[in-house]
């Protein structure tokens, strides 16, 4: 409803520039269609493969913390080397060729996998000589235990009679036709406990000092001792041994009392090399996030220029590019469960597969193209004095930063939650398809749904939609419940894009928007989307998925609301237009630039849109 009144403002002239086909930006359109529709094919399946090939959360967080980061570099030195060189086309298909190349090496980083916890074996030993403890060593030093000298409760279970060779070992040994005894000494006589010669069910209870201990190979082992060094005689246990060489062996477990007393530390099985995988993956998708950003940087020239010279709207033109994505990303996932139900293993080869070939398509289409890429503007990063001294950039920086902290968690550990929730590739795929088939009429009229409704009015919306899906998440556990809420994305990804980059074009004259788009696309998705991934994957490690995505709504309505208040309290009632210097007689460029007919005789029908 609000929607079609923001609409129906706009002229018939307006409405029938918008239904004609410009044969001009034909080819940008294709272009669109398939670069963002090839890195559509992988991107859902990222983190998910990431989680397949053994990487923790706090590692899957790290690489999405370091490869924005680093990638902050690659746009203007993508846009330095077109310039230089005016090869635009050229630094293009490089760029995608080796973005490629390192996603696909992904598929070869050897995985590792890291068996569930569990306790160090504890073998209870009683000879001639004594009794023992060994304990299993995991990775830590042996130690004392705190409570010593203080005894401590061990419990004994399935002791068997075992001789010569199979003492020491970390099981039970075979047993011999004997039965075995174990007998605790106390002060109105002594018990014993008898075993069958298999073994035995029940469990007993010593209590049992640990005031000294020796190291071996993989356990530590502590000497039993009958008296302590005030003199204390101890009741512990001793074994009746029929036989010279042998000895009571039984299966210890935890202190009763205090479970970590012996050891506070859990054993873990690992198969492969962590370090490696980790090392290997974060080097790979930093190199494949590089050049995948200064393509994407060459691109958004492309477009933006291409707009200028020949007419139409952003919205417009991003929408090819959305579309592919909503296609693509759900055959890719039918391709990988396809896959993966003729095999046992899992594989993300046919998603790759999908992508490469698609960069393929786009590399030769490039090549062949008949408009040309344009080259980055060469001014990044100038008039920067003048922007951070005006209220209303500083603010908007501050929110699009802020904006790109949920984006950043939810692109890296929303697949994973899915995941958990046993979602197949198929429906990762679909994700996107619910996200972006609905935003199709919006896009088609972006621009002047963003310009009547208000540039500000969107990304406020931007924040409150990240709230609804992030509480969806930490409610509900059934993945068809939460898929219709990423029709969300509409606002909070798509339309939030549009309103931001169009913003640009409000809050300077032509010569600052490259200042102006470049910190905005940084802000969001460089650092936002790192400080997202780092923090959210901090919290859903150590308090867990459910907390993560409801301390990322709070953060999210918080400043949502902050941003309302400053905006329509403060900052609506006291712009100051940034003017810049065109020529040494004191001339200035105001703050609006027109072009394609556009006046402030087009008045908003809404009273809070952008006053320009």
């Amino acid at each position: 409803m609000y929607v079609s009144i923001c609409i129906a403002d706009q002229t018939d002239r307006q409405t029938e520039k918008m239904l004609v086909i410009n044969k001009n930006l034909i080819p940008l359109k294709v272009l669109l269609f398939f670069l963002l529709g090839a890195y559509g094919c992988i991107w859902p399946f990222l983190s998910v493969h990431m989680k397949k090939l053994g990487l923790t959360v706090e590692e899957t967080a790290i690489v999405n913390f370091v490869a924005p980061f680093v990638s902050i570099l690659s746009p203007p030195l993508a846009c330095l080397l077109a310039n230089k060189t005016q090869k635009s086309k050229q630094v293009l298909i490089v760029s995608l060729v080796l973005s490629a190349v390192a996603f696909s090496a992904l598929l070869f980083v050897p995985p590792t996998h890291r068996h569930p916890p569990r306790d160090p074996n504890m073998i209870f030993e009683c000879g001639v000589d004594g009794g023992r403890v060994s304990v299993e060593r995991c990775k830590q030093e042996c130690e004392i235990p705190l409570r010593s000298p203080a005894p401590s409760s061990l419990g004994l279970r399935t002791c068997h009679y075992v001789c010569n060779e199979q003492l020491g070992a970390q099981g039970p040994g075979d047993s011999t036709p004997n039965k075995p005894y174990i007998c605790v000494d106390h002060s109105n006589g002594t018990f014993c406990h008898v075993y069958n010669a298999s073994g035995s069910a029940f469990d007993i209870v010593l209590n049992v000092p640990f005031i000294h201990f020796e190291e071996e190979q993989d356990k530590c082992v502590y000497p039993m001792v009958k008296q302590l060094a005030n003199g204390s005689v101890l009741n512990i246990a001793h074994c009746r041994i029929e036989n010279v060489g042998c000895a009571v062996q039984c299966l210890g477990f935890r202190d009763v009392d205090d479970p970590k007393a012996l050891s506070p530390y859990q054993c873990q099985q690992i198969d492969g090399n962590p370090l490696l995988t980790f090392a290997a993956y974060a080097i790979l998708r930093t190199v494949a996030e590089f050049f995948m950003y200064s393509s994407l940087a060459l691109l958004d020239a492309t477009v933006l220029n291409s707009i200028w010279d020949f007419g139409g709207l952003f919205s417009q033109q991003l929408l090819w590019g959305l579309l592919s994505i909503g296609f693509l990303g759900p055959i890719a996932g039918l391709l990988v469960d396809r896959i993966h139900s003729d095999h046992q293993y899992m594989t993300y080869a046919p998603a790759f597969i999908a992508f490469d070939l698609i960069v393929l398509f786009t590399v030769v289409f490039v090549s062949v193209m008949p408009s040309r890429v344009h080259s980055c503007v060469n001014r990044f990063g100038t008039y920067v004095d003048r922007m951070v001294k005006n209220a209303e950039v500083v603010t908007f920086f501050v929110m699009i930063l802020c904006l790109g902290i949920p984006f950043g968690f939810f692109e890296t550990f929303y697949y994973w939650f899915l995941d958990d929730l046993e979602a197949d590739s198929f429906f990762l795929g679909l994700t996107l398809m619910v996200g972006i088939f609905p935003s199709i009429p919006l896009l088609f009229f972006g621009d002047p749904i963003v310009k009547n409704c208000s540039h500000v009015n969107i990304l406020i919306a931007a924040f409150f939609a990240y709230v609804f899906r992030c509480v969806a998440c930490s409610f509900f556990e059934d993945i068809w419940t939460i898929l219709p809420f990423d029709v969300l994305k509409v606002i909070g990804n798509y339309l939030m894009w549009v309103a931001a980059l169009t913003y640009c074009e409000k809050l300077g004259p032509k010569v600052l928007a490259p200042t102006i788009t470049g910190t905005v696309a940084i802000l969001h998705s460089n650092i936002g989307r790192g400080i997202g991934a780092l923090i959210g994957g901090y919290i859903m490690s150590n308090f867990g998925t459910v907390n993560a995505f409801r301390v990322t709504a709070i953060f999210s309505g918080t400043v949502g609301v902050i941003y309302l208040a400053i905006y329509h309290f403060y900052l609506k009632f006291r712009r100051s237009p940034i003017y810049i210097e065109t020529n040494l007689n004191g001339y200035y460029t105001p703050m609006e630039t027109y072009r394609n007919g556009e006046n402030h005789l087009q008045k908003p029908m809404l009273a809070d849109r952008d006053r320009y």
